[in-house]
């Protein structure tokens, strides 16, 4: 064995001298000097699968699945594409007489109310699919009952994304800019003006405008941003709605033309009487005297640096006077 000190060994009367060295590594330093390699014992790997059968080990019978010893629990999510866990529900069960949700019925409603109803209408669907697909696939036959629920459930499906499609179209048009904006107010305010129709249809008008223009909701709870567009608005919409009317009744006709000299109402407390009342004569009539009052004191007159502080308390009141 090869000592690291420095060592001098004789050979043919020379001196070598074999300076220290320093073993790293057996693979990197490994030299004529190196000691062999000890080789490894290999051990055998077992075999994968035993070669001898395990005493007493039998292969049972397979057992054919059956509804009685399958069990689904009841919050499985597949239940949602059965009617009350029924495999095909009667036809008595249909649902044969409503009819689908028309497009006035559905601007109404919010847009929570409408996403809500789209997902039932899904469902329902869902469940109608599976239902007719059986019908066809084991009775060969179309299943007449279920294609007609179907298509009433599928036809309102379309018309609430008619109606999202609209409102879409009206927030992008409320946001172009000043100078297209104001003429998408004058031209309204024309159309609305000139209109014969005097049905609910035309006052859903006035309210999609609002909305799409000055993001006033109908429903006064909804109402969580008020600034200087929302009482821009709200002075807009009663104005409208009193001069309208005033087309349609001699006694409010009086009140706006006669006495207040057929000029726009300015002050916010006067038009939020006007905005809040029902849209026919005789709640415009009542509005009418609550505006005469408040016109009669130059005191009760809102400064317009108020106007959102106050309109924020109305819309409160009427709120907590709901809730009562």
């Amino acid at each position: 064995m090869i000592s690291l000190k420095q060592t001098s060994v004789p050979l043919a009367k020379r001196t070598v001298t074999i300076r220290p060295f320093h073993h790293f590594s057996s693979v990197l330093a490994r030299t004529k000097y190196s000691p062999p390699r000890v080789a490894k014992e290999k051990v055998p790997k077992p075999p994968l699968f035993p070669l001898k059968p395990t005493p007493g080990l039998k292969v049972a019978e397979a057992i054919p699945p059956t509804r009685h010893n399958i069990e689904c629990p009841e919050t499985h999510p597949l239940w949602q594409f059965f009617h009350d866990k029924q495999f095909i529900r009667p036809t008595e069960q249909l649902d044969t007489t409503s009819r689908s949700w028309s497009i006035p019925e559905l601007r109404r409603k919010s847009f929570n109310d409408l996403h809500s109803l789209w997902y039932n209408c899904l469902r329902e669907r869902n469940k109608l699919a599976r239902e007719i697909h059986l019908i066809r696939a084991g009775l060969h036959t179309e299943g007449d009952h279920f294609v007609a629920v179907d298509e009433r459930v599928r036809t309102t499906m379309w018309r609430i994304r008619h109606v999202l499609s609209e409102r879409d179209h009206a927030f992008t048009r409320a946001f172009m800019d000043s100078a297209d904006r104001e003429d998408l107010i004058q031209s309204f305010s024309k159309e609305f003006m000139e209109s014969t129709n005097d049905s609910e249809e035309h006052w859903e008008q006035l309210k999609r405008f609002q909305w799409a223009v000055y993001g006033i909701n109908e429903t006064i709870e909804d109402n969580t941003v008020i600034d200087e567009t929302f009482v821009e608005g709200l002075k807009c919409v009663a104005n409208l709605k009193l001069q309208k009317l005033s087309t349609k009744d001699d006694q409010v006709k009086d009140w706006y033309e006669t006495k207040w000299g057929n000029q726009p109402l300015t002050d916010i407390a006067q038009c939020f009487v006007i905005f809040s009342c029902e849209n026919d004569v005789k709640a415009t009539l009542e509005a009418c005297s609550v505006v005469e009052d408040l016109r009669s004191d130059p005191t009760r007159l809102i400064p317009k640096e108020n106007e959102v502080t106050t309109v924020k308390s109305y819309i409160n009141q009427l709120i907590s006077s709901n809730e009562e």
